[in-house]
Parts: structure tokens; sequence; C-alpha cells
């Protein structure tokens, strides 16, 4: 860089025969210490002023931005304490809720396992009541079937009924309040054992009878009815035996 005779600085020029651009260089700063005239001294001041304007200007925005950084930072701590009470009420009430499903859950199951219980309890118990109603039935009809109108086969066809019907129903308490009746006062296991006792005699009697005489139809007939009350008296002596 060349220097002129007043002291101020030129650009330095391309070396000849060159086609090169020449150098651009930024002015160099105003120094007051070097101004050598009032002017000089009012430029410097001047510039002086404009950077001190500038720095200033840059200053205060970056106060304001800070200001408005602290603000923001102070709005997330804010956000990040309510985020963390929500996060924790929404854990306790997710807790409570699974807990208190957990609880509700084994009680309707334990309530389920009652009701199934109660459930079998009542099946069973009507399905007692349903086999005493028969067993009566069986009785009454029985006794009716072997009074006057010696119905032989209706009498056969009311104790093969009674045959199914369980031993421990027949013999229980509740049939024997519940099937005796002014008519047939007995106990129905009475009844029906002295029932089929007597109508196996008979059969027995009738079809041998039959037998000595030849008589096809009657043989068939008593040999047909045997079956249906040889199983209760099997079972009435079997308890006899027992």
């Amino acid at each position: 860089m060349a220097a002129t005779a007043n002291g101020h600085n030129t650009m330095p020029q391309s070396p000849p025969g060159t086609n090169a651009s020449p150098i651009q260089i930024s002015p160099p700063q105003p120094d007051i210490f070097n101004a050598s005239s009032v002017a000089e001294i009012k430029a410097t001041l001047s510039h002086l002023h404009t950077q001190e304007a500038s720095v200033t200007a840059r200053l205060d925005a970056l106060v304001t931005s800070q200001k408005d950084l602290s603000r923001e930072l102070g709005r997330l701590d804010l956000m990040r304490a309510n985020i963390g009470t929500h996060a924790s009420t929404t854990r306790s009430i997710s807790h409570g809720m699974l807990s208190e499903t957990a609880s509700t859950a084994d009680r309707i199951s334990s309530a389920v396992r009652r009701l199934d219980l109660e459930q079998a309890r009542v099946k069973a118990t009507l399905e007692v009541v349903e086999q005493v109603a028969e067993l009566k039935a069986c009785a009454l009809g029985v006794a009716g079937s072997m009074g006057a109108p010696q119905d032989w086969e209706k009498a056969a066809s009311y104790l093969h009924r009674a045959a199914q019907i369980p031993a421990s129903v027949v013999n229980g308490a509740f049939a024997a309040e519940m099937v005796p009746t002014a008519e047939v006062p007995d106990p129905p296991s009475v009844t029906l054992d002295n029932a089929a006792e007597s109508l196996c005699g008979l059969f027995l009697r009738e079809f041998e009878k039959a037998v000595k005489e030849n008589d096809g139809a009657k043989i068939t007939r008593f040999f047909k009815l045997f079956p249906l009350v040889a199983h209760l008296a099997l079972r009435h002596a079997d308890e006899i035996g027992a």
C-alpha cells in the first residue's frame, strides 16, 4: 500500500502488463489521534457515535431477547412443573383405577361363583321336586290301577316309571312327607315295593297257568308284563338283603 503526500493511503495498482482487477481493501478505521484537522476529528467523532449507536442497539436487542428468553424459560419451567403434577396425578388415578378394577373383578367373580352354586342348588332342588311329583303320580296310579279296575298293564307301567327314580329320592324324607295321601297313606317306598311284590307273584302265577292251559295270548301278555315290575321287585329284594 502506498501513501500520498498528505498522509492518506491509496489503493495498490496491478503490475504493468496484467489484466487483474484492483484489490478492494476496506478503508481503515478513523483514528482520532492521527487526525490532522478539525474536519478529520469531526468525521472520526461522527464515526465513533455511529459505532456507539450500533453497539447500543445490538446490546438493547440482546437484552430484550434475553428477557424474552428468560420469560420463555420461566414458562417452560411452569409447564414442566404442571406436567409433572399431572403425570403424578395420572399415575395415582391409573393405579387407583387398576386396583379398583381388580377388586371389582374379584367381587364379580366371587358373586358369579356364588350365583353358579346357588343356581346348581336350585336346579338340584327342582329336579328332586319333579322326581317326587313323578313318584307321587306313580304311587297313586299303581294303587288305583290295582284296585277295582285291576288294570295290570297300567299298574306295571307305573311301577316301571317309578323304577327310573333314584332310590335316594324314593326313600328320602321329602318324598315320605309329600307323597302319602289319605287314600295311600304309606311311604312311597312301601307302596311301590308292596305293589311290585304283589304283581310279580300275580304275573308269575298267571304265566304258569297260561303255560299249563297252553294259552298263547296270556303267555305273551304276562311274559311282557313281568319285566316291567321285576326290576323294582329285584331292587326291593336287594335292599332287604342289604
